[in-house]
Formats: C-alpha cells, sequence, structure tokens
C-alpha cells in the first residue's frame, strides 16, 4: 500500500519557482491498475516520479507499506527502487546498441541464470517477442520497444509498475496489446499508468485519478458490478418506487430496442480508501544483488566514449614519456655514465691530485707545482659521500737515474712505449694489491718485511720501464746480465733516484697491450714512417685503456708499510736526495733562486764527515752566489756563512719562510753536468728538509665508480684530476645537471597537464554516460556498483596507458640519450660517450607514474561518480537527454 500524505513539489526557488504538485494526499492499493490522467504539465509525471523514487520530494510524505520515502537513505533508497519498483518510460530508456535479451537481462536478480533466461524467454514469448530475442533494440518498432520495457520491468518480480505515457507513441493495435499486458500484469501488483488516454483508461483502470494543476481534481474506482451489455443505458432515480423484478420486466420489453433502463448505476464511482490497509511491511535494509556486474557496465562505459579513450591514452602516454624523460634528468645518476666508462677501460683506481689557489678559488687554481695534501682530507671525502679506501701517494718519484724528467703521460706524448718515470709512492695495504692484479705473482724479490722497511713494490710495466729507459740513455744501471731473470738487478741496486725496490710484481699488460706494444716497436724499426704509426697509435682503440692503466695502477710504486714515510726518515742512507724549490737567501745575496727553480740536496757522499750545521756546497753555485772564481783544485776556497731560507709551494713570493737553516760551507764539490745541485748537508739537516719536502700529494682512490661524486668534493679541497678521459664525462654529466633543474619545473607543469587531461576525459565519460547511469539507478543499482565501474573504466585506461607508455617512453629516452650522446661524442672528440647512459630508460618510473595516474583517475572518475549519484535518476535522464 502507498500513501501520499500532502505531498508537494516545486521546481526552482523564489519568484521563478513552479509548483508541479500542490499538497495532494492519496492512499493506493497494493494491486490493480490505476490511471492517472490530465492534461500536459498538471503533474501526473512529476507524481510517477516520487513515487518512484526518481525525484526529490519537496514536502509532504510517501509512504510505502508503512515505509517513508523521503526519509531513506541513498542505499535504502536504491534497494526500494530494486526491490519493489519497476518503471517503463515513455521512450523507453533502453540501450539501442544491446539485444532484446541483453536489455532485459540487465534487470534481473543475482539468482540462478538458468532461472532468470527461463524466466525471460517466457516473458519474450508473452510479448510476441520471441523471434527478436537477439536483435539490438535499434532495429525494433516503437511497439516491440515498449514490450522490451514492459519486460524489463516484469523481470524484476517488482511489485509497484510505474509506466509513464507507455503507448503515447504507439498505434491502436500495439495500444491495445499493451494494455492488455498491463491489465495481465496489474492482477498481483500494483501497475500505475500516466496517460492522456481516457478511452483506455475507461477501458482498463481499475481506479482513475484526475490530476489539474497539481490537484486532484477526481478520483474514481471502477464498479466492479457494472456490466456492458452494448445496450444504451437510461438511469432513473435510485428512489423511485421501481422495483428490481419491474426492472427486470421492462428491461426485457426494451431488449429488442437495445434500450436498458438502470438505477443511477455507472461504469465508476468516487474511490472509498479508509478500507485500505496495507498487507505486508517494506524492507529496504537488504538489498537484492543484481545480477549485471560493473564488468559488463563498464565496457558499455567504454564503448560510448572511445575516441576520448583512445585520445586520452595517447595523450597520457607521452605525458609520462616526458615525465619519465624529465625524471631521468632531474634523477640523473652520473654512476650509469661513469660505470660505462669504468667498465670500457676496466677502471681499478680513481687518482685525485691536490692543488692549490692562491685567490680562495675552486675554479682557480694553479696545478704547476706539487702540494702536500690535509691530514684531515680523506676524512672530509668520506664525510661527502665517498664509502671506500683512500690511499695517499708519496712524492718519490721513480725515474731511472738518466732521464729524470717526468712527463704526465698522456697519449701523444710517449716517446716509447714506457713512460720515463713512476708518478709516485701509494701507500696500501696487501689487499689493495691483490683486488687490483688478484693473486700476486712475484717475478724478483720477495714481500718479506716489506711492511716494516721502506722499501717499495713496482709492476713488470714500471720495471720495463726503467729497464728501457736506461737502454735508451746508454745506461746500464738497471739492465741485468741473466736474461732468465731480467728484474733482479732492479731488486739489488740501490737507486740513488731516492728509493729501493723490494719486488716485482707480474700484470697481464703484455698480453692485453700486445697489439699496442707492436705498434711502438715500429716506431724503432720503420722511423720513415713515424707520423703514419703515430697516427694508428692514437686512433687505436687500446690507447685509452693504456693511459687510463698507466696513471692509476702500473706506473705506481707501492708501500705495504702503513709507517712508510717515518721508514724514509728514520734510515740514514746515503741514496736519498730531496729536490725542493725554494728561496735562498743571505745578506750577500738579496734572491739567489727563484720560485719554481729545483734545488737538490744529499746526504753526505764523501769520506768527509759533515756535522750538524755543515755544508758541502756545489762549486758552480758557491762561485755564482758569492762572486768567486774557484775551480776544481779547490784554491782560493773560503769558508763562508749562509741562511737558507725554504718555502713550500703554495706560498707566494715575500712570505715568511717555513724553515730557516745557517749554515756553514766547509767544503766545496765539482757539479759538473749538473749546474743546478746546490749540496750535501748533514744527516741531521739533510732530515728536516727530507720531512718537509716528502709528503703525499695524491689519493689513490679505490672505488672508481664514486669518481664524478669524488670529482665535485674534490673542487672544494683543490683538488683535480689528470686523467683525460674522464674529462669529457664529467663535463657531460655536468651539463645534464644543469638541465635536470630546469626539467623540474616541466615536470611540474606535466603533472598539472596530465590531471587536466584525465579531468577532462572523465568529465566526457560521464557526460556521455549520463543516460546509462540514469537507467541503472532507475531499476535500483547502487553507487558502489558505478564505483566498480568507475575503477575498472580508470583500469582499462592505464592498462593502454601503461603499455603505449612503455612504448613512447622507451623510443623517447633511447633517441634523446643517442641524439645527445652522439652530439656531446663529436663535440668533446670522445666516441666513449655514445656508449654512455645519460637519459635511461626505467621500467619502474613508467609503472610509478601510471600508478599515480591511475590514483588521480579513479580520484577524479569517482569526485564525477559522486556528483552524479547524487542526483535523482530523472534528474540524470533529464539532463541526459537535453
Amino acid at each position: 500500500m502507498i500513501q501520499i500524505v500532502d505531498l508537494v513539489k516545486t521546481y526552482g526557488k523564489g519568484a521563478d519557482s513552479l509548483v508541479a504538485l500542490n499538497h495532494i494526499s492519496l492512499t493506493l492499493p497494493d494491486k490493480g491498475l490505476v490511471f492517472i490522467l490530465g492534461k500536459s504539465g498538471c503533474g501526473k509525471s512529476t507524481l510517477l516520479n516520487m513515487l518512484g523514487g526518481l525525484d526529490d520530494i519537496t514536502a509532504g510524505e510517501i509512504i510505502y507499506d508503512g515505509l517513508s520515502i523521503s526519509k531513506l537513505s541513498e542505499i535504502e533508497l536504491n534497494n526500494y527502487r530494486n526491490n519493489y519498483i519497476g518503471i517503463i518510460y515513455q521512450n523507453f530508456n533502453l540501450f539501442e546498441s544491446d539485444t532484446v535479451y541483453e536489455n532485459i537481462y540487465i534487470a534481473g536478480k543475482k539468482k540462478d541464470k538458468q532461472i532468470l533466461g527461463e524466466k525471460i524467454d517466457g516473458l519474450l514469448k508473452d510479448l510476441t517477442l520471441d523471434d527478436k530475442k537477439h536483435t539490438q533494440v535499434k532495429n525494433l518498432s516503437g511497439g516491440q520497444k515498449q514490450r522490451v520495457a514492459i519486460a524489463r520491468a516484469l523481470v524484476k518480480d517488482s511489485k509497484v509498475i510505474l509506466a509513464d505515457e507507455p503507448t503515447g507513441n504507439l498505434d491502436s493495435k500495439n495500444t491495445k496489446m499493451i494494455f492488455d499486458i498491463l491489465q495481465e500484469a496489474a492482477k498481483d501488483r500494483l501497475v500505475i499508468v500516466v496517460s492522456h488516454d481516457i478511452k483506455s483508461a475507461e477501458t482498463y483502470a481499475d481506479r482513475i485519478i484526475y490530476l489539474s494543476d497539481g490537484t486532484i481534481l477526481d478520483d474514481v474506482t471502477r464498479n466492479k458490478d457494472f456490466e456492458e451489455t452494448g445496450n444504451y443505458v437510461l438511469e432513473v432515480p435510485a428512489d423511485c418506487d421501481l422495483t428490481e423484478e419491474k426492472l427486470e420486466e421492462l428491461n426485457k420489453g426494451l431488449e429488442q430496442d437495445k434500450i436498458e433502463l438502470r438505477k443511477n448505476q455507472s461504469k465508476f464511482y468516487p474511490t472509498n480508501t479508509e478500507d485500505i490497509k496495507p498487507e505486508q511491511t517494506a524492507d529496504v535494509k537488504k538489498g537484492i544483488k543484481n545480477i549485471s556486474t560493473p564488468l559488463r557496465v563498464s565496457f558499455k562505459f567504454l564503448g560510448s566514449t572511445y575516441v576520448s579513450f583512445i585520445m586520452s591514452i595517447f595523450l597520457i602516454s607521452v605525458i609520462i614519456a616526458l615525465l619519465a624523460f624529465s625524471n631521468t634528468l632531474m634523477m640523473f645518476d652520473e654512476s650509469d655514465a661513469i660505470k660505462v666508462l669504468n667498465e670500457k677501460y676496466d677502471c681499478k683506481a680513481y687518482v685525485l691530485t691536490k692543488a692549490y689557489s692562491y685567490y680562495d678559488d675552486p675554479e682557480n687554481v694553479t696545478k704547476a707545482n706539487i702540494y702536500e695534501i690535509d691530514d684531515k682530507d680523506i676524512e672530509t671525502f668520506k664525510k661527502n659521500g665517498y664509502k671506500g679506501n683512500a690511499y695517499p701517494v708519496y712524492n718519490m718519484s721513480i725515474v731511472n737515474g738518466y732521464l729524470d724528467d717526468y712527463k704526465t703521460p698522456m697519449k701523444e706524448q710517449y716517446n716509447n712505449f714506457y713512460i720515463t718515470g713512476g708518478i709516485g709512492v701509494a701507500v696500501v695495504d696487501k689487499e689493495y694489491l691483490e683486488r687490483t692484479y688478484g693473486e700476486l705473482e712475484i717475478l724478483a724479490g720477495s714481500l718479506y718485511d716489506l711492511e716494516n722497511n721502506d722499501k717499495i713494490i713496482i709492476t713488470d710495466y714500471l720495471a720495463d720501464s726503467l729497464i728501457m729507459n736506461c737502454k735508451l740513455a746508454l745506461g746500464t744501471e738497471y739492465i741485468s746480465d741473466d736474461p732468465n731473470d731480467p728484474y733482479q738487478k732492479i731488486v739489488n741496486t740501490i737507486h740513488h733516484a731516492r728509493f729501493k725496490v723490494g719486488a716485482v710484481i707480474k700484470t697481464n699488460y703484455k698480453e692485453k697491450y700486445a697489439e699496442l706494444i707492436d705498434l711502438f716497436n715500429q716506431l724503432f724499426q720503420d722511423p720513415q714512417h713515424e707520423d703514419e704509426i703515430r697516427k694508428q697509435i692514437n686512433n687505436n682503440s687500446l690507447v685509452n685503456n693504456f693511459d687510463m692503466d698507466v696513471n692509476t695502477i702500473l706506473a705506481y710504486g707501492y708501500s705495504i708499510n702503513p709507517n712508510y714515510k717515518e721508514a724514509i726518515l728514520d734510515r740514514p742512507d746515503d741514496y736519498h736526495m730531496v729536490a725542493v724549490e725554494s728561496y735562498v737567501v743571505n745578506d750577500k745575496a738579496d734572491e739567489f733562486y727563484a720560485q719554481g727553480a729545483a734545488m737538490k740536496f744529499y746526504t753526505k757522499m764523501d769520506s768527509g764527515d759533515l756535522q750538524k750545521g755543515e755544508m758541502c756546497m756545489a762549486l758552480s753555485t758557491y762561485n755564482a752566489l758569492f762572486g768567486k772564481a774557484v775551480k776544481a783544485d779547490k784554491v782560493g776556497f773560503e769558508e763562508e756563512e749562509i741562511i737558507l731560507k725554504f718555502h713550500k709551494y703554495n706560498e707566494k713570493v715575500g712570505a715568511d719562510a717555513f724553515l730557516s737553516m745557517p749554515l756553514k760551507i766547509v767544503d766545496v764539490y765539482n757539479n759538473a753536468g749538473d749546474g743546478n745541485q746546490c749540496g750535501r748537508l748533514s744527516y741531521e739537516d739533510y732530515r728536516l728538509l727530507k720531512d718537509a719536502y716528502v709528503f703525499p700529494y695524491q689519493l689513490l682512490f679505490d672505488d672508481p665508480y664514486q669518481c664524478y661524486a669524488l670529482n665535485n668534493s674534490a673542487k672544494s679541497l683543490y683538488y683535480y684530476s689528470y686523467l683525460s678521459v674522464y674529462s669529457p664525462v664529467f663535463t657531460v654529466c655536468s651539463i645534464i645537471e644543469v638541465f635536470s633543474s630546469i626539467f623540474k619545473f616541466l615536470f611540474i607543469a606535466l603533472i598539472a597537464v596530465a590531471a587536466i587531461v584525465l579531468l577532462m576525459h572523465h568529465l566526457r565519460v560521464i557526460k556521455k554516460s549520463r543516460y546509462l547511469i540514469g537507467v541503472y539507478k532507475s531499476m535500483g543499482y547502487q553507487s558502489y556498483f558505478f564505483t566498480g565501474v568507475a575503477i575498472l573504466d580508470s583500469l582499462y585506461l592505464n592498462i593502454g596507458i601503461f603499455g603505449f607508455s612503455l612504448l613512447f617512453s622507451y623510443l623517447t629516452t633511447t633517441f634523446i640519450n643517442r641524439l645527445l650522446t652522439g652530439s656531446f661524442a663529436k663535440f668533446f672528440n670522445e666516441p666513449l660517450i655514445t656508449s654512455m647512459k645519460l637519459i635511461g630508460f626505467s621500467f619502474v618510473d613508467v609503472a610509478i607514474y601510471v600508478g599515480i595516474v591511475f590514483a588521480v583517475s579513479v580520484g577524479t572518475f569517482l569526485a564525477s561518480i559522486i556528483a552524479i549519484r547524487r542526483l535523482k535518476p530523472n534528474n540524470i535522464l533529464h539532463k541526459a537527454v537535453e
């Protein structure tokens, strides 16, 4: 039973408001066919929408079996429509592209599909649509569509069927068929029909309600005792004296004239609702699940907006590709680029050399000399993120004694395959050597007790360099007489060039660089083609590898004594030499040596003992300093006193000396052929100089993969790298880092554009799917159902986005990386850069961005769904039609 109590419905507000229903009160039974008649705009369709919960109530109540519809929650109202209401629209509200069966099927309840199918087949047979079961609705006539709409309402087993102008667009034949069907349906349920058709109402209605201007004009119920005879009926007053017997007798006489007398009896009489009582209580707490699924409906969403769907996938995929590209620039990890370089050159170490800046400017340092590293530098590198070991390299040059002229071994500066001298002595541990060279193979000497003395380990490459350069200088100092033991003499010799070799270890350089060695040998064998051969050398792919190996591992001496400097200082041998660059000042010469000119000091080298404070000076130096012409016979020599003032390399001219040494010149020696030697000192004085001028000037890092970070930290500490192959790579990395900050703004802009594209897409989807949502809501589908649809639609969108994003991202990053590396390689003339990954494709990045897009997609879609779900189905359908 439905009770309508003082119902009011107003559209609009204020002066522009329109009253559609004006305080209507009615009671409707549980079954029967009720017609609501009236002119257009009288409020009959509005009343129907109120009964179905399809529109909001302004005031009053509609009570269905004791349940006030206006007080129901959204879920309860959907359950009400789903459980109790079936709706037949004038314009059918069918899905044109679906079949007859599919349109009916979606209104079914979640029960045995076979039973539901059998029920649909029965309805189609009753409605003479069984031959149209698999026909698309768009191919049906108006009457057939209306019968499909009726079947959809009946398949729900609804207690109330609401039909809005169900025959408004049909011919008389179809009209009769429709009302015959509705009349049959009304035998066990309430069927409410809104119509203009008074004739059909009088023919089929159990009750007729007339509306006018939003109020009830009349309400009549069919007289069940009234019989249709086909005669003309004449009514007589009900209070006349004619008995029923007399009327029957008179009618027999009038029967041949087709006239019938009746006492004030008609087809309809005023409705009396006092005896109508509800047979049951409505329950909307528990919903009955519909047969249709979000998956099925999501395909309808997809089909209605496939153009927008494809365009959105394309646009957002492009945006994600750009996001991935921007992200690789923002999150650029130079380690990938460095990894390519280190793997290409098989790097084992990275070297930084101490510099000095007169202006306290890391970008303006002097590299002309060597400078002592600060004790805290290693700690600072580690605080800045370096993880690994850093080993000090001392300025103890390993030279052959004849070619005492160290050259930075750049590839164009090799006179032959072997360098003229080592780079210095690195104080390392045995584990470092084993990591670098593998299991150590001793070719000469021994590792015994090297942890406790100043003897060093050199590579076979450095040993061969000493031997080769001695041959070129026609010297024999390091050339062994034993061909079976070519390095033993190097180990046995006490080298006046300030080092002792404890062991020679094997490397694989001869095998690795056999091709390069052969080219260098050709320089000696075929000197007339030197230019051509050198061109081949410079273009050889092994040159950079060779240069890297020489400058990081092969040309170093190694000490495994952690107290290496103390071991040097504590032993008063006579083979040490200290080359210093300093000022020498006394009262007879304001300036003797300009800064940058080397002076060499030795310990005693003759039979005479020098006491502390005494000096034996080179003859040429003595004559130049004191303006004399003493010759080798020392005739005319006189003892002189002098004050030597020593300055460190990083001090400006005129700065205070760090060491002043007053000395008495007690002897001279002939230094013919070595004019810049200064003299010999007592061991005590010599030790002071050695302590000042023997120091670590490089750091050897055992993890070259961190070289870019090390190089960045090095600037503030005044370190630099002379490893030429790294320079273009570092420059490229720096350029990428500059661009990465710019792309942060692009990244934010792209995120905003992606959100706008998603929002626009979902607005289009919602606009295109309003009709679909309205129809499903009118059948009682819950809002969470459309939440599932939204998630699925977003899932389809993002599956497409994911696939295309992977493709576009891969193509974009690959193409741009190839373009950039090719351009940089050409600009820096370094082919290796083409192997670098400046901008890399990242599956994880794309997946993350697609996940973000999915979340935003679901969010924006749900926001639109939430906005729509607050609307009543009638409003949704009305706007969809608009």
